[in-house]
């Protein structure tokens, strides 16, 4: 399936402003499954040259130097993807089924593994919600996960509120998880099954990291597992690492006036094999 997405993003600031160099994280990720054809970037005013570049997480980016002052800034990424699903892509994915929690890693990943299954923030509710998870299931990973899953989805989610509840949600159920030594990292990205539509935010899911399969995605808010409609543009194990414009500006007491439009596109495909914009 190809897509073709239209990221916009609009400051206005109201009077003139400096801006500190700033990093653009939403450049879609490279992985099994998705080919990245093409992504183009434009910023008024014009910024004489962008870096391409990958922060500490491995995300790819820009960065933006501004070299004169701006009253309104407007940031476009429109990029063309292709995406398959897992069996079309060739990924054999091991099932963790016979590995039970807490979990217990390879001295070889032991380094990375404690630093992503580290919790960020010590909670009693989430440890005690996970080792409930944990003690009615088999004590095998796939059923902990599978059950922790289900959980939020059916009473995380309900009583969730606020404007940034999916981030907070996905985040504690990331914390959750970390709480059994599962090493776990947060994803902001486009759910391209909402073809054809505008949106104005971003999706973010959740990453475990599971002997035997690697890296798999889960969406608690949802409450399944990540499939080929899921289109990252940066990982990382906190929400703050993976804001999708970072950066800060000089000249102006005002709080700042944004806007963002999200377009994505599903292309039709020609029986010769090529495809065109719907």
């Amino acid at each position: 399936m190809i897509y073709y997405l239209k990221h916009i993003h609009r400051v206005g600031f109201g009077s003139p402003v400096f801006c500190e160099p700033t990093l653009v994280r939403l450049h879609p990720c490279l992985g099994p499954g998705i080919d990245v054809q093409s992504t183009r970037l434009q910023v008024e005013p014009n910024v004489p040259k962008p870096v391409l570049q990958q922060d500490l997480n491995g995300n790819i980016c820009w960065q933006l130097v501004f070299d004169d002052i701006c009253v309104d800034l407007k940031i476009t990424i429109t990029s063309r993807v292709e995406v398959w699903s897992q069996s079309q892509s060739g990924t054999q994915v091991l099932s963790p089924s016979a590995v039970t929690v807490p979990m217990m890693h390879l001295e070889s990943e032991q380094e990375l593994a404690d630093y992503y299954a580290e919790p960020v923030e010590d909670s009693g509710l989430l440890q005690e919600f996970a080792n409930d998870i944990n003690e009615s299931g088999d004590g095998t990973t796939k059923n902990f996960v599978n059950n922790l899953l289900w959980g939020f989805h059916q009473h995380f989610v309900p009583a969730a509120s606020g404007e940034f509840w999916q981030d907070e949600t996905t985040h504690a159920f990331a914390e959750a998880a970390r709480t059994m030594n599962i090493p776990a990292r947060l994803v902001r990205g486009y759910k391209a099954a909402k073809a054809d539509e505008i949106e104005s935010r971003l999706e973010v899911w959740a990453e475990l990291y599971l002997p035997g399969a690697g890296w798999l995605g889960y969406d608690p808010v949802e409450g399944c597992a990540v499939d080929e409609s899921y289109i990252a543009l940066s990982k990382a194990k906190t929400l703050s690492e993976i804001a999708p414009i970072e950066g800060n500006y000089r000249g102006t007491q005002k709080v700042p006036e944004t806007e963002t439009q999200i377009i994505i596109r599903q292309a039709v495909q020609q029986e010769s094999g090529n495809s065109i914009i719907p």
